[in-house]
């Protein structure tokens, strides 16, 4: 008489797990297809969510989370360009970086421990002023004029007319102001195109 051969719990326990396997690798074309669905981008977020792995899920997620980022990124400039598209020179100042006019005068003959400039964007409303030390100002050789002061007067656009005036300040007490001085607006080349149309 035969008897049958009884399966210890160990085989028993082997056959499940490989079952288990098998049916979470699948096939050697499924796992073909998974391949092909971590290439395609495309396929991997069109792909039935009950089929995919971990892994899977992680790349769709940080693809979605990606393009999202690359959208927002997209309508800042789209919006960036519009507003170019709106205010130039607006948009050009923002990529210049901080903006000012450069505002220059003959040294005196006589000793000056200061200056008083008087600036504004009218003739008549000189309503900024600000008090200058000698020290802080840039002695440059000017071709035609000598020595020469400049000073670069932040916060006045370039792209506008200022007018200024100034006063000497030295031991005798302060002059009166100079007459006032009109700074023409420097045009780029984008703007003379703009005007010429």
């Amino acid at each position: 008489m035969i008897r049958p051969r009884r399966s210890s719990p160990l085989a028993l326990v082997l056959l499940l797990l490989m079952a288990g396997c098998s049916s979470l690798w699948g096939s050697a074309d499924n796992t073909e297809a998974r391949k092909e669905r971590m290439r395609d981008p495309e396929a991997l977020a069109a792909a039935d969510p009950e089929t995919l792995t971990p892994e899977e899920i992680a790349i769709r997620d940080a693809r979605r989370e990606r393009d999202e980022e690359l959208r927002s990124i997209g309508s800042q400039v789209d919006h960036q360009m519009a507003q170019r598209d709106r205010s130039p020179s607006a948009f050009d100042d923002d990529i210049r970086g901080p903006i000012f006019v450069e505002v220059l005068w003959k040294v005196p003959s006589e000793e000056v421990f200061a200056f008083h400039l008087h600036y504004g964007l009218s003739p008549d409303d000189l309503n900024g002023n600000i008090r200058i030390p000698v020290e802080k100002l840039e002695k440059i050789s000017h071709p035609l004029y000598g020595p020469t002061y400049r000073y670069r007067l932040f916060g006045m656009s370039p792209r506008q007319t200022t007018y200024v005036s100034l006063q000497a300040e030295n031991q005798n007490g302060i002059s009166p102001r100079s007459p006032v001085l009109k700074i023409p607006a420097v045009y780029s080349l984008r703007d003379k195109e703009q005007q010429a149309r």
